[in-house]
């Protein structure tokens, strides 16, 4: 995934939300689908630190 599709994966996940779902007609299926989304997301993210942390990489703040 892109810099861009991990933090859109990680933004809509507010959809799997059963407030959201009930305010905007989500299905649960796509709430699942979301939370799927984003948790490829975020483990991308954990190995891409970790790679990072193998290398020695610092992030520059």
């Amino acid at each position: 995934m892109s810099e861009k599709e991990i933090a859109n994966a990680v933004l809509f996940v507010a959809e799997a939300m059963p407030q959201h779902r009930a305010k905007y007609g989500t299905t649960v299926e796509k709430g699942r689908e979301r939370l799927r989304t984003a948790a490829r997301a975020i483990m991308q993210m954990w190995r891409d630190l970790e790679e990072q942390e193998r290398a020695g990489c610092k992030a520059i703040a």
